[in-house]
């Protein structure tokens, strides 16, 4: 299950379970992180949706994203890595790799797709974050 499919399943059940759907949430940590910023990113995305899933009446759109220290362009990780960090991002056992399925340098059209600052636009109304 996606967090985009967890986001309209829990709307759909709102009241059921005494929750507002106008105002969802989501926070994660490191690789966490990274899916509420993609969340947050891509509530427009239909491309990221997978209705067949269920609940294609609701919207995965949240109205607020804790994004604690996840990372938001995955093609940037080793350039943008501390000096004292001892994880090599374009190896092929990275955390990046291993979500990607392949080396960040030998994937970059891959890697593309599940970055969050990737579906930044100016025409977007994004939740704070």
């Amino acid at each position: 299950m996606t967090k985009k499919t967890a986001i309209r399943w829990l709307r759909s059940n709102a009241t059921t379970y005494n929750l507002n759907p106008d105002k969802f949430a989501v926070w994660g940590s490191s690789a966490g992180g990274h899916l509420a910023a993609l969340a947050g990113t891509s509530g427009a995305v239909n491309a990221l949706e997978d209705f067949s899933t269920g609940n294609a009446d609701q919207t995965s759109r949240v109205q607020a994203v804790l994004d604690w220290f996840g990372p938001t362009d995955l093609l940037q990780m080793e350039a943008n890595s501390l000096p004292c960090s001892t994880i090599c991002h374009n190896c092929s056992d990275s955390p990046e790799a291993n979500l990607i399925g392949c080396p960040m340098p030998n994937c970059r059209l891959k890697a593309k797709r599940p970055n969050p600052i990737r579906f930044i636009s100016p025409t977007y109304n994004y939740p704070p974050f």
